[in-house]
């Protein structure tokens, strides 16, 4: 019994040690074919050009992103291709400055103005008060990056109370905007030098705009946007574009007269005869350029400039969708389809 006992033990352990044996062959074959399974995936990852490819979903995103913010803040936002047709230069509008003319104090001081109690929220702005020189400043110090935006937008609500017309808002010699006395609304621009002071400087370019005559309804809360984008002065009533002019800037020797210093609402000849609240200072920010890999091109018959509407809709695909087929490696094209409701692969 003690020898048969013996002999199944020893089988036991041989056939233990059989076992662990080829357990060991097995993970030496496994460990083996990992090896080059790993070795032919790297030489693979190195052959793909993943930049090349993944360039459509980059450009697609940004065009995303733009739209995104021209939704966001009901403005316009921008991409311009590069001379060399190699990079998107983003422009996207960004709330920079708000006003609710709840106090005095904190960047707003009345001169002769007042604040209301019936506002559009809360109190708003009176300058109908005196209806002289009925004044209130609004402090742009410390506003230094609005120097190099590309452009800005002043969007408030206003309530026109009395029959004759007024100053609205001014900055400096750069801009103005007013109801003139056929109920109007009119609003100039002035460029300046680069490298100037804010003053306007002769010659660099001015534009004066205008809407048609008694769009501003008695007794109601309107709002109001006033563009200069760069590319267009434009004035919106209500969500609708009420006057366009399209800007002839040369931005290499010229720039925009930004709102600095101060902005002046109301004040001589005649401040507007009404109320203002809720505004808004934006500015046009350069989002970072987006770099097309070497070996992809832009379509050749792509547009140089893609705009999106404070709707959200690409401006080249209002009527027709708009074919963006980016050449990758090898001849292939991606193309993206720009419609009015949205981007889709083709």
């Amino acid at each position: 019994m003690q020898a048969d006992g013996s002999r199944a033990r020893q089988e036991a352990g041989r056939g233990a040690g059989r076992r662990a044996g080829f357990t060991l062959i097995e993970l030496l074959l496994v460990m083996s074919l990992l090896g080059l399974l790993l070795g032919a995936g790297v030489g693979l990852l190195a052959g793909m050009d993943l930049e090349s490819d993944t360039a459509p979903e980059r450009v697609r995103a940004a065009l995303s992103a733009m739209q995104g913010a021209a939704l966001a803040e009901q403005l316009p936002a921008h991409a311009r291709l590069s001379v060399d047709r190699r990079s998107l230069a983003i422009d996207l509008p960004r709330a920079r400055r708000s006003w609710h003319f709840e106090a005095a104090g904190e960047g707003l001081a009345l001169s002769g103005a007042k604040l209301t109690e019936d506002g559009f929220l809360g109190r708003a702005l009176d300058l109908e008060a005196a209806p002289l020189d009925g004044r209130a400043e609004l402090d742009l110090a410390g506003r230094a990056e609005l120097g190099t935006a590309s452009g800005f937008a002043l969007r408030f609500q206003l309530r026109l109370s009395g029959a004759e017309g007024g100053e609205i808002a001014t900055c400096g010699e750069g801009l103005s905007l007013r109801l003139d006395s056929e109920g109007r609304l009119v609003a100039m621009l002035a460029a300046r030098r680069v490298g100037e002071a804010s003053a306007a400087a002769a010659g660099a370019g001015s534009w004066t705009v205008q809407s048609e005559p008694g769009l501003l309804e008695r007794g109601r809360w309107q709002r109001l946007t006033l563009l200069a984008d760069g590319r267009h002065l434009e004035l919106w009533l209500d969500g609708v574009r009420a006057a366009s002019l399209a800007l002839e800037l040369d931005t290499a020797a010229a720039r925009l007269q930004l709102p600095e210093g101060s902005l002046r609402l109301g004040g001589r000849p005649r401040p507007f005869p009404g109320q203002i609240d809720e505004l808004t200072l934006y500015a046009y920010e350069s989002a970072d350029p987006l770099d097309l890999p070497q070996r992809v091109d832009w379509p050749a018959d792509g547009p140089a400039q893609l705009s999106f509407g404070p709707d959200g809709i690409l401006e080249q695909a209002r009527t027709r969708p708009l074919v963006l087929a980016l050449r990758l490696p090898g001849g292939l094209e991606r193309p993206l389809i720009l419609t009015s409701r949205g981007i889709a692969d083709g």
